[in-house]
C-alpha cells in the first residue's frame, strides 16, 4: 500500500512561465516544486523520504524576458501558425497502413525515429518507425502492448529511454494505467524491442490513472561514465484527479533507474483551472534558438474534439 510520504526537503527553485496563445500573453506564474511523495521501487515499492531537490538542474531562478526573447517568441508563434500544406501530414500512417496516433519524433543518425500507438482490436500497441523525410514512415517493431502515449529520449551514451502509459490488470480486470519507462542501451536493442531495463511505476498521485509521460532531461552522476544506474531522469506526466473529474499535471524524478519521487504541479493546474480548463493532458519541452518552451494540450469541455495546444515561454 502506498501512503503519503513524510515531508522532504522544502528547498525548491522557481520557474517563471508565461502562457501564450498566438499573439497574446495570458498569464504569468511562479512555479514552486517541493516533492511531496516518493517511493523506492528497488525495495518493493516502499515509501522513502528522499532528501533531494525536485527536478534537479532543470528549474532555474526566473529572469524577466528581454525584448529579444519576446521577439523570438513572436517569431516562433508565427512559424507554428503558418505551416504550409505541402509540409504537413494529416492522418499519418506507417508503411503497413497503420495509424500513427499521438506520435513523438526525434532525430537520430539513422534518420527520424517515431514512437506512437495504434488501437489493434481494442488493445493499444506502442510502435517504432523510421523516416528520412518525416512524411514516409517504415514500421520497425512493436515495442509493447497495452501501451499508449509513448515518448522517446536519446541519451549521450548512445542509448534510448522510452516512456509510456501502461494499462495494468489485476485478476484479469482493468486496473487503470501506470507510468512505464524502458531503457535500451543502443539502437539495435531499440529496433529489436529488447529493453535492458524496465521500470513500471505504481501510481503515487492518482487512484486510477497516470500517464502521458514526457522526459525533460537525463543527467549522469559521472559524465565520464554515463551509466543509467547512476542517473537522474526528470519527467512530466498527467494524473487523473477524481475530485476535479479530470486530468491534471505532475512532475517526477527517477533516480538511478530504481527510485521515484513525484509531486503535483499545483501552480500549472491552478492556472489552467482559472481559464476554465477541464482536462490537462500531454506536454513536451523543447528549445527554439536556445530559448526553452513547453507545449501543453488541454480542453475546456469533455468533448474530445475540444483539445487545444497551449504554448509556455519558460523564461530563465
Amino acid at each position: 500500500m502506498i501512503n503519503e510520504a513524510e515531508p522532504v526537503n522544502k528547498t525548491h527553485k522557481k520557474l517563471r512561465r508565461k502562457l501564450l496563445i498566438p499573439g497574446l500573453v495570458l498569464a504569468v506564474a511562479s512555479l514552486s516544486v517541493p516533492a511531496d511523495r516518493s517511493i523506492d521501487l528497488s525495495a518493493k515499492v516502499k515509501i522513502a523520504s528522499v532528501q533531494e531537490e525536485s527536478l534537479q538542474n532543470f528549474f532555474t531562478e526566473s529572469l524577466s524576458a528581454t525584448n529579444t526573447e519576446t521577439q523570438q517568441t513572436s517569431n516562433l508563434i508565427q512559424k507554428l501558425e503558418d505551416v504550409k500544406a505541402e509540409k504537413a501530414a494529416y492522418a499519418l500512417k506507417d508503411n503497413r497502413d497503420v495509424s500513427m496516433d499521438c506520435v513523438k519524433i526525434i532525430a537520430s543518425p539513422q534518420g527520424y525515429l517515431a514512437v506512437y500507438h495504434t488501437n489493434n482490436n481494442t488493445v493499444f500497441e506502442g510502435r517504432l518507425a523510421l523516416s528520412k523525410d518525416l512524411s514516409h514512415w517504415e514500421y520497425i517493431t512493436t515495442l509493447d502492448t497495452y501501451a499508449s502515449q509513448l515518448t522517446i529520449f536519446s541519451i549521450p551514451n548512445g542509448g534510448y529511454i522510452v516512456g509510456e502509459e501502461k494499462n495494468v490488470f489485476s485478476d484479469g480486470n482493468d486496473n487503470g494505467s501506470e507510468l512505464d519507462f524502458k531503457y535500451y542501451k543502443d539502437i539495435d536493442n531499440l529496433f529489436s524491442a529488447r529493453a535492458d531495463k524496465d521500470l513500471l511505476i505504481p501510481r503515487t498521485q492518482s487512484e486510477w490513472n497516470e500517464g502521458t509521460p514526457n522526459i525533460y532531461s537525463v543527467t549522469f552522476t559521472n559524465p565520464n561514465n554515463p551509466d543509467i544506474s547512476q542517473s537522474i531522469i526528470e519527467v512530466g506526466f498527467h494524473y487523473n484527479d477524481l475530485s476535479k473529474e479530470g486530468d491534471r499535471e505532475a512532475n517526477g524524478v527517477i533516480k538511478n533507474f530504481s527510485s521515484w519521487n513525484s509531486q503535483k504541479d499545483k501552480n500549472i493546474n491552478s492556472m489552467f483551472e482559472k481559464m476554465g480548463i477541464k482536462d490537462i493532458g500531454d506536454r513536451d519541452f523543447f528549445s527554439y534558438n536556445g530559448h526553452p518552451y513547453i507545449i501543453y494540450e488541454a480542453r475546456k469541455t469533455k468533448n474530445f474534439a475540444d483539445w487545444r495546444t497551449y504554448l509556455f515561454d519558460v523564461s530563465n
